[in-house]
């Protein structure tokens, strides 16, 4: 065990510890500013739903996207189901078919994009094209 301790940098676990953190407020900050937006209602009480409280909802998401222990890995995907699992409600892409092959379209499109320009992956902003 001594050995393990003496490899360890704990400039890069330092790094880790902050990658993290940035991780949880990025999720966070979108989930209120895009995804909670228009959530002003619970539908259980029919009570309003403060700032503070969306803060609050969207923090606890965010530290449960960032449990390493659970999720195992950054690369992989998390599914719609296990996003509802954690309160998230998902729109169903599928159930609009014209919606749903115009998205697999634009993501085909992009993949093909980023293939042919070298690029592993991409962001697509307004300022990118």
């Amino acid at each position: 065990m001594s050995f393990l301790a003496e490899k360890l940098d704990f400039g890069n676990l330092r790094q880790y510890e902050l990658a993290a953190e940035l991780s949880v407020k990025l999720i966070r900050n979108w989930l209120v500013q895009y995804k909670f937006k228009d959530w002003h209602i619970r539908e259980t009480s029919n009570t309003i739903v403060t700032d503070d409280e969306k803060a609050v909802r969207a923090e606890s998401i965010a530290r449960a996207l960032n449990d390493q222990e659970r999720w195992g890995s950054h690369y992989r995907g998390i599914d719609r189901e296990a996003l509802a699992e954690l309160g998230l409600r998902i729109d169903d892409l599928e159930a609009d078919g014209e919606l749903s092959s115009l998205v697999k379209e634009y993501f085909w499109f992009f993949r093909d994009f980023a293939f042919n320009i070298s690029q592993s992956s991409l962001v697509h902003s307004r300022s990118f094209l």
